[in-house]
């Protein structure tokens, strides 16, 4: 792995936290704004798009979950967790 690589791996892994610090504090849209900006930074992380999914249901952005939910499945159509969401 690049220094590159990890830079992005560990900026990814701190905004992904505090997007789901945020979310789980009822700051569901600012959460939402870092976990985007994480998965930006890391776009293959399934739980992170798994959280992410989550988290635009919550907003009721079912359409933008549903979204995620299926690009997951169809990157890894054996992902059970996901396939029960939907």
């Amino acid at each position: 792995m690049s220094i590159e690589s990890n830079d992005n791996h560990f900026q990814s892994t701190e905004l992904y936290e505090k997007g789901l610090n945020l979310i789980e504090g009822a700051q569901v849209s600012e959460g939402l704004n870092l976990l985007e900006q994480a998965r930006k930074l890391n776009p293959q992380n399934v739980e992170l798009l798994k959280d992410l999914g989550s988290a635009y249901c919550l907003a009721g952005n079912l359409n933008q979950a549903l979204d995620i939910f299926e690009n997951i499945l169809s990157e890894q159509p054996s992902e059970t967790e996901t396939s029960e969401i939907i």
